[in-house]
């Protein structure tokens, strides 16, 4: 018997990642393109209060203290918001690597795991028949890392 699954809070671990060894084959983080999040951070440009930019995947916004109406390089003008949301969890795809990122129900993120549970990262579909070791991989591909 088999069940068609998409990550959720019930499905998807909000708990700090599993100990496992380090995978052999390093995969590094994937940026994917965000769609509520500002645009990068650009030092050439004049930012007035209010308005927001991409810096790092993480959202900011201009806010001087000093009554002045331009932010600069200066690190204390700028506010954190949130991190950006990453795209959308797609149950069609079958190519998420280890430590890709999705947003799920358009405010949590969660990420691949690697090791052992990368794989199953790509499966959408539970089979009961799967041994103990199977269905924890399974449950613990994506963990939860924040609100965005």
């Amino acid at each position: 018997q088999t069940m068609t699954m998409t990550p959720s809070p019930t499905t998807l671990k909000s708990t700090s990642s599993p100990t496992t060894s380090s995978p052999t084959t390093s995969s590094q983080p994937t940026l994917s393109p965000t769609v509520s999040c500002p645009p990068p951070y650009d030092s050439s440009f004049n930012y007035s209060v209010g308005d927001q930019v991409n810096f790092g995947e993480e959202i900011f916004i201009c806010q001087p203290r000093d009554g002045s109406t331009q932010c600069t390089d200066d690190s204390s003008v700028w506010s954190h918001i949130k991190a950006c949301c990453p795209t959308v969890f797609d149950n069609t795809r079958t190519d998420y690597q280890a430590y890709d990122k999705v947003s799920y129900e358009s405010s949590m993120i969660f990420m691949c795991q690697p090791g052992p549970y990368e794989e199953y990262c790509n499966i959408h579909v539970i089979d009961w028949e799967w041994n103990d070791t199977q269905l924890d991989l399974y449950y613990n591909a994506w963990t939860y890392v924040g609100e965005c």
